[in-house]
């Protein structure tokens, strides 16, 4: 992916989904660590601009869950360390 594309995508937040709004999509049972913008490959090969947080679920495991950047819907949760 060149620079400029990925300077595209993360324009693409602009007028989109808040972090505020992307937050709110997360579980009521997970407490927020930390986050950002980052840039994910989808499974078919296309990238997409999302919000990145870090999290510790109820039972103290480490998440990081995605919210897609566009709407601020969950869209992708990955367990750490697993």
């Amino acid at each position: 992916m060149t620079r400029r594309a990925i300077r595209t995508l993360c324009r693409s937040l602009t007028g989109a989904a808040t972090r505020e709004t992307a937050r709110g999509s997360l579980p009521d049972n997970v407490s927020v660590i930390g986050s950002r913008k980052v840039i994910v490959q989808r499974p078919g090969g296309e990238y997409m601009a999302c919000y990145e947080f870090d999290c510790t679920g109820s039972e103290g495991e480490s998440l990081r869950i995605y919210a897609d950047g566009s709407d601020g819907r969950q869209c992708r949760i990955q367990l750490e360390g697993v």
